[in-house]
């Protein structure tokens, strides 16, 4: 096989040469080597984040690995690193039951047999666990708990990389927490550590749980410092997320700053994106754009993203907010206009004061 070569193209984002590399070799050799090349393939979709195509390439990679395992224990190595990509596939195309049960399954394995390397990845795994089984909202110490051990199984391995990723995975469940002062400490740490070590992703991450810690304070001068920072590592390197991360705080600051007609228009391109391309489950500017459609009494636009942040499966927002979305939508389908345009405005007055606006 070939998986040099086929890693290397990966890297370099040429994904169809990669592609055609594979195919080349499917039907040779091994089921385990089938499998291995069957993983590849997945990863080649999932570098584009085309979850949806990769999925069929990791059951294949699965299969072709049980059928094989009974000629020793090397297929176990290969198995844990397949399931760790084939949970970030599933997790993204929202196939929580799937997703769990092979967290679950897959963690004996990784406890007996996993290197440092798959160890840390399936922390990662089961961070994103407790994501989904708290719905990115009000985490428990359990987070706290799966993040400190990255950090620490990271330093015994001299892993800078995977120390920086706990550290912003820290950093993040302090925000998604409100706890402003802790999200600032373990981001800056994050950002001292990235003086010893190149990683964009990770210096990106960590500037935008800056931002967004000062924008939960509505502290809208220290927003703009770090939202000018955010975008400074946006044009470096092109990573998507912190530039939609970046545009919906930009959103706020237009918001705040009673330029209305600028806010509608970043926070509708924001929530678009996020919700059309890259997570679902995260419907950004919702609130926002709620309050910026009941400036226009447009009781249609706001019902629309009440429904949309009462869903299942998206983000919880806190009790009191639901409760008078609820209520807003209810109204709103009686024709009771007033009082639906009331209740939502309240939903607003809260979230503006506690940091979700």
């Amino acid at each position: 096989m070939q998986l040099p070569v086929i890693d290397a193209l990966i890297s370099k984002g040429k994904f169809e040469e990669a592609r055609s590399h594979i195919r080349l070799q499917c039907g040779e050799g091994s089921s385990l080597s089938q499998a291995i090349l069957y993983g590849r393939m997945g990863r080649s979709f999932t570098a584009q984040w085309r979850f949806a195509d990769a999925i069929p390439w990791f059951e294949r990679s699965i299969q072709s690995i049980n059928a094989g395992r009974n000629r020793g224990g090397e297929w176990r190595p290969h198995k844990i690193s397949v399931c760790i990509e084939f949970c970030y596939a599933l997790h993204a195309t929202r196939r929580y039951e799937q997703f769990s049960e092979i967290v679950g399954e897959l963690k004996p394995d990784v406890e007996i047999y996993g290197n440092a390397n798959q160890r840390n990845q399936y922390l990662k795994v089961v961070y994103m666990d407790i994501l989904n089984r708290h719905r990115w909202y009000m985490l428990p110490d359990e987070a706290l708990v799966v993040c400190n051990r990255m950090i620490e199984l990271a330093r015994d391995e001299g892993d800078i990389k995977s120390e920086i990723d706990g550290l912003n995975n820290l950093s993040f469940t302090y925000m998604l927490n409100h706890q402003t002062d802790l999200c600032r400490k373990y981001a800056l740490r994050a950002l001292a550590k990235l003086k010893e070590h190149h990683d964009d992703e990770g210096k990106s991450m960590a500037h935008c749980y800056m931002m967004e810690s000062y924008r939960l304070d509505g502290n809208v001068e220290d927003a703009v410092k770090w939202h000018h920072s955010v975008r400074q590592q946006v044009k470096q390197n092109n990573n998507p997320t912190s530039k939609v991360l970046a545009d919906a705080v930009l959103a706020w600051i237009h918001y705040k700053r009673a330029d209305f007609e600028l806010s509608e228009e970043t926070g509708r391109e924001v929530f678009l994106y996020m919700t059309g391309n890259r997570f679902p489950f995260l419907p950004v500017c919702s609130l926002l754009l709620l309050a910026l459609y009941l400036r226009k009494k447009d009781l249609s636009a706001c019902s629309q993203q009440a429904f949309i942040l009462l869903h299942p499966n998206i983000q919880h927002s806190p009790v009191e907010i639901t409760g008078l979305l609820k209520a807003g939508l209810s109204a709103y389908a009686r024709y009771e206009t007033t009082r639906a345009g009331k209740h939502y405005l309240e939903a607003i007055e809260i979230a503006d004061r506690k940091g979700y606006l």
